[in-house]
């Protein structure tokens, strides 16, 4: 799905639950001002793409910082994504053993309540991710580094335990958009990853 498709498809989605939530007030007129979530990733690559092929990304961990929009269900903010990652095949990647992902970038997205406990948060990120490499004989010494530019597209599901704390799954997808030099007859496996994550967490709320 092209980058277009996917931002049309949120901003249409956005707008469906804002003119269905102007029929539901009494669900979705008081939001919050600032939401800070911690969860933890379990990440699953997809595709033919180093990342799928050579790499066991096993678990990972995410802090996302939104306020939300002149006290609308619109938000924007910051968030943090940490993935680990074993090399199962040298042979594809080359000669290390694990990597450390770090995505920084910015959130943008909706809430929408269903009900006084349940509500999702369809959201878009973008930003930028490093891959550290490192080899297991000098876990100290950084062997090399990739970069990548990242977009998630995220549906995080919340159920309200009280006011200000909930829990959240959040299905997800991801692609980084790797900025790698290889030769051509290798480009297509290294210029993209593709994931699909589950994320289990809390999320703290400010009112």
């Amino acid at each position: 799905m092209h980058l277009n498709s996917i931002i049309n498809c949120f901003f249409f989605l956005a707008i469906s639950f804002q003119l269905v939530a102007q029929q539901d007030d009494s669900l979705n007129n008081e939001h919050e001002l600032l939401g800070v979530k911690l969860g933890g990733v379990l990440p699953m690559g997809f595709g033919d793409n180093f990342a799928s092929e050579a790499i066991d990304f096993s678990y990972g961990a995410e802090l996302q910082a939104n306020f939300y929009i002149f006290e609308s269900a619109f938000f924007f903010g910051y968030r943090f994504q940490y993935l680990r990652g074993d090399v199962e095949e040298q042979i594809l990647v080359g000669n290390y053993d694990y990597t450390n992902v770090t995505f920084n970038g910015l959130n943008l997205g909706y809430q929408y309540k269903f009900s006084n406990k349940w509500g999702i948060e369809p959201s878009l990120s973008y930003g930028r991710t490093r891959f550290r490499n490192y080899q297991t004989n000098s876990p100290n010494s950084l062997d090399f580094e990739d970069s990548a530019n990242t977009l998630f597209v995220s549906l995080p599901l919340n159920y309200s335990l009280s006011k200000g704390f909930k829990i959240y799954l959040q299905p997800e997808y991801r692609t980084d958009f790797m900025n790698i030099k290889t030769a051509a007859s290798n480009a297509s496996f290294f210029d993209r990853t593709q994931f699909f994550n589950l994320v289990i967490g809390v999320k703290l709320s400010l009112f």
